[in-house]
């Protein structure tokens, strides 16, 4: 089952869980079982300096429907999730009417069969993201998904999205499954630029290395190095 499971914790306005110094692995053997799975977890939470690998599905996800939840990741390694089942090493998911507000800083993400790092907007949510110096390696999981990403940012329907990421490396090097290493999509996975979109999302990137020069592939394998949606 999970590592570290925690549900309907905490309140708006005071403090949520904080992990620090820890290893969080190699927890669960099927979908839905994960390394960190937070819901509804409120307040001011942290993980610092700690590891999540070889976890299931998720390293970790974190998934809120409602309330004001704030959260700093820093100094961190997600990576190596289940060749089977896994999907992404961080996924912080917003539904409902959840605000949420994240750091994240100074971390490693690789070797996850789907995104490193996925930001999901739905619904009325409300996002607030800055991913700063993070090191992000979409090789070295033999089970990759196809045409996955190293980081992924995306809102739909009403949601409201507001990030930065700053500095920080990106690389798809050696990895023949994946497909752009940033995307951008603000409304859903549609293809179609006329698709009705109420979300708003606004985000910036300053100083963001995707590749290395004169390494084939390392910017993108089967994609762009960087791409938004429509």
């Amino acid at each position: 089952d999970d590592g570290i499971r925690a549900t309907t914790v905490g309140t708006s306005a005071g403090s949520g869980v904080a992990v620090a110094n820890s290893v969080v692995s190699n927890n669960g053997n099927a979908v839905n079982e994960n390394g960190f799975e937070y819901d509804n977890v409120l307040g001011i939470s942290s993980i610092n300096n700690s590891v999540a690998t070889g976890n299931s599905e998720f390293n970790a996800r974190i998934d809120n429907d409602n309330g004001v939840g704030r959260f700093t990741v820093d100094t961190s390694t997600f990576s190596s999730n289940s060749t089977t089942v896994g999907a992404d090493g961080l996924l912080m998911n917003g539904d409902g009417t959840a605000q949420m507000r994240a750091l994240v800083q100074n971390s490693s993400f690789s070797a996850n069969r789907d995104d490193g790092f996925q930001l999901l907007a739905n619904s009325d949510s409300s996002m607030d993201l800055q991913f700063n110096n993070n090191a992000v390696n979409t090789a070295g999981n033999a089970g990759a998904v196809s045409a996955h990403a190293a980081l992924n940012f995306d809102g739909n329907t009403t949601s409201d999205v507001r990030m930065s990421m700053t500095g920080g490396s990106i690389t798809t090097a050696g990895d023949a499954q994946a497909g752009s290493a940033v995307i951008v999509n603000p409304i859903a996975n549609s293809n179609d630029p006329n698709a009705a979109n109420a979300a708003t999302f606004d985000a910036t990137f300053d100083n963001v290395t995707i590749g290395t020069a004169g390494v084939a592939g390392s910017g993108s394998t089967t994609g762009q190095g960087f791409r938004v949606i429509p």
